[in-house]
């Protein structure tokens, strides 16, 4: 397994849990300590720090989206209240 290909199958992985299992970076770093043996692909750190990682990466871009979703609402909302 290649280094991407064990990125896209941890995050596949994280995904499929409920979100409330997913929702800070202790959750990532203990279903990372579960899931990176299953993981064989090429690394010169510590499997389970790399795939931790990975999963706080994704919490951190869902968290983004959401904030910029949300900024994007308000804009919305903005702009719809000075054209009336």
């Amino acid at each position: 397994m290649t280094k991407d290909e064990a990125r896209r199958e941890a995050i596949r992985r994280w995904l499929d849990l409920p979100p409330e299992r997913r929702e800070a970076y202790d959750d990532a770093e203990v279903y990372a300590a579960q899931i990176a043996p299953e993981l064989d692909f090429p690394t010169i750190t510590n499997r389970t720090r790399m795939v931790a990682l990975w999963l706080i990466l994704e919490i951190d871009r869902v968290y983004l989206e959401t904030v910029d979703a949300a900024k994007a609402e308000r804009l919305n909302r903005a702009e719809q209240q000075l054209a009336a």
